[in-house]
């Protein structure tokens, strides 16, 4: 007879024989049991049935789909997937209508807005691919039903798990108005890089009205992209010669006939076109690389990706018709060569353009100094690289001197300590980072400002604690065209604040006020007008604005929630949950992190030189505050000078205006 031994006994209960088992009267409580046939047949008939509860669907309609999806390593595509609405409809015992509005108010902010009102009370859920168990979630992605999905079918968060998701699309937006689709879909697309060609990945997205339950399985077969052996019909060979460039810039590729390209492959725009790289192996790389449609290239010219073996990328633009090549920076040195394939397929033909892409070195900045203007800019410290415009410049005797029509002719340089021109722009093209002694340099403390031309102006920042009051540095700007520079020698002169204010006469006291702050509900973080304080602190704290201002700053200012617990509530400690000094906030008042799903909205203390106000927001995701409006209530305490400012604030928001069509 089969023996299995466990090493202590066990008390087993079977249901359907009334199996009790012991050790018996003289066998040791800490011994060997040896099942029988019996107890091990009953094991694995329990065993068989948790196994068939697994493979259960419990659903009143099953509704099976497959699809196939390429796999990508860069992006989330997919594809549509829709489904017999008119089935579900009839199961529920529901309209068509009632169905589709009663999915897409699954959405909260869907729902409160009342633009898809008569819906019937639908729920969402999904069932588990591991253990057929419920996970009563309507969704997890941005949609108002569906979610990601693991390689096992169960529900998981965007990240390293992810698979696949399912996102549906019941609504959408007609000239400022949500409106319902006549033909809503799902999006079943994937998490790049994280789909294995040959898997297939099935989820169960779940409906429930009433009792009744309808499930909708999905396969999602991950293949590869199909090997494209389409002729070559033409061959373009092209040549670009382009200066070393360290900063991406796309160079149209000359000599490119878009037309003609079109006729080669016999369509009537790029519309019907996509584009191929060579791999190494000689076959046709599809999926792109850079910007779409194009390609980055390693340094032997087969397609490959981003990094420090790249040499160049391609994109095609479908507005101007034109190719541009780019350089990957610090990897193309002057006197490089690289021929890359960049081929236009359609209609099973390729049209094939092989350019060869040769690196000169930078062409000489320098040139006749035509003029040299010498500017100031006298300016008060700045930790928040605020760009200041610089006095005297003249744009328009700039361009006449350059011989320049307009600045698109026009390139920047600045002067390196060797005395040469720089051309590679270190801050916002076009412009550069400058180090203490005014020469170019790079971001860092080791920086002193930052120039650059917005089009219009000069504009010089500071490197924040690097250019306090006193400080005194001359940089070399120049604007160059037609072998022409103009000089620009800025010398930025950091002063100390000239106070305009006097202090409030008398001791600091403490007040307490009441203030409401009103808004109409903003999708766009458009933040209420503005509350003036300026003149209650001023008169609270015996200080001038521009102390309070350098009070908030250094945090000798505090603010937090007289609400008992609230993360923010303890005095002289606070701890901003957002733009300090000010929180996030629930609805109930309390501070709320940001990413928490409580941050319903804010309220911030704001501030300048010459400014002291209160602004607030509502957060732009419905999901988190309706569009509909809410009203929250919150005490702030401001401490400063030995005083507080107390402020009950009711923040009201109201309803979004009525959308036009």
């Amino acid at each position: 007879m089969k023996k299995i031994s466990y090493i202590m006994c066990a008390l087993l209960l079977f249901t359907s024989v009334g199996i009790f088992s012991s050790c018996g009267d003289n066998t040791d409580f800490w011994g060997v049991h040896q099942l029988t046939d019996e107890e091990i047949a009953e094991m694995e008939r329990q065993q068989r049935i948790q196994d068939s509860l697994r493979t259960v669907i419990n659903a009143n309609l099953i509704l099976t789909y497959d699809m196939d999806i390429i796999c990508s390593a860069n992006s989330y595509d997919g594809g549509e997937l829709r489904i017999d609405l008119d089935a579900i409809a009839n199961e529920f015992g529901i309209t068509l209508d009632q169905l589709k509005r009663g999915i897409v108010n699954m959405r909260p902010e869907n729902l409160k807005s009342g633009v898809f009102s008569g819906g019937a009370d639908i729920m969402g859920f999904c069932i588990l691919g591991s253990t057929h168990a419920d996970e009563m979630t309507a969704y997890n992605t941005n949609a108002c039903w569906g979610h990601w999905w693991d390689e096992n079918g169960d529900v998981t968060a965007w990240g390293d798990n992810a698979r696949v998701y399912a996102e549906w699309v019941g609504a959408d937006e007609v000239d400022d108005q949500s409106v319902l689709l006549d033909d809503p879909y799902f999006i079943v697309g994937q998490m790049p890089g994280m789909m294995v060609p040959g898997q297939t990945y099935t989820f169960m997205e779940g409906l429930k009205y009433q009792d009744i339950r309808v499930v909708v399985l999905v396969n999602v077969h991950a293949t590869e992209r199909g090997e494209v052996k389409a002729e070559v019909v033409k061959t373009n060979k092209l040549e670009l010669t382009t200066e070393q460039d360290n900063n991406y810039t796309a160079v149209p590729v000359p000599g490119f006939d878009a037309a003609a390209a079109l006729s080669a492959l016999g369509v009537g725009s790029w519309d019907e076109v996509v584009w191929v790289a060579v791999n190494a192996d000689g076959s046709y790389a599809q999926e792109y690389s850079a910007d779409a449609p194009g390609f980055w290239y390693d340094k032997l010219g087969f397609a490959g990706s981003w990094g420090d073996d790249a040499s160049v990328y391609t994109h095609f633009d479908a507005e101007t018709q034109t190719i541009g090549v780019g350089q990957m920076p610090n990897q193309m040195e002057a006197g490089s060569t690289v021929t890359i394939s960049f081929g236009a397929l359609a209609n099973n033909k390729i049209v094939m353009n092989e350019i060869t892409v040769s690196i000169t070195a930078k062409s000489d900045v320098g040139g006749e100094v035509v003029a040299t203007n010498a500017l100031t800019l006298n300016t008060t410290p700045n930790n928040d690289y605020v760009a200041v415009p610089v006095p005297g410049f003249d744009a328009a005797a700039t361009l006449s001197l350059l011989g320049a029509s307009d600045w698109s002719e026009v390139k920047w340089t600045g002067l390196n300590a060797d005395g040469s021109y720089a051309q590679d722009y270190t801050a916002d093209a076009p412009g550069f980072w400058y180090d203490k002694e005014g020469f170019v340099g790079n971001w860092g403390e080791s920086a002193s400002v930052w120039a650059n031309f917005n089009g219009a102006e000069i504009i010089v920042g500071q490197m924040p604690d690097q250019m306090p009051a006193g400080s005194t540095v001359t940089v070399h700007f120049g604007a160059v065209a037609n072998g022409k520079i103009v000089m620009f020698d800025i010398t930025v002169n950091t002063t100390a604040y000239e106070d305009p204010e006097t202090a409030p006469a008398g001791a600091p006291e403490s007040i307490e006020k009441e203030i409401t702050l009103s808004k109409v509900y903003d999708a766009d973080w458009g933040a209420t007008e503005n509350f003036d304080v300026k003149e209650d602190l001023r008169q609270a704290f015996k200080m001038t604005t521009y102390q309070i201002y350098s009070a908030i700053k250094s945090g000798d200012l505090k603010m937090w929630i007289d609400e008992v617990g609230s993360p923010a509530d303890e005095a002289g400690n606070p701890a901003y949950t957002g733009e300090a000094p000010g929180y996030w906030l629930s609805m109930e008042g309390k501070a709320a992190a940001w990413g928490s799903g409580s941050e319903n909205v804010y309220v911030f203390l704001g501030c300048s030189e010459t400014e002291l106000y209160f602004y607030a927001a509502n957060h732009p995701d419905e999901t988190l505050f309706p569009s509909t409006g809410g009203t929250m209530k919150v005490k702030y305490i401001i401490e400063c000078n030995g005083v507080t400012a107390t402020y009950n604030i009711t923040f009201n928001v109201t309803a979004a205006a009525a959308r036009k069509r």
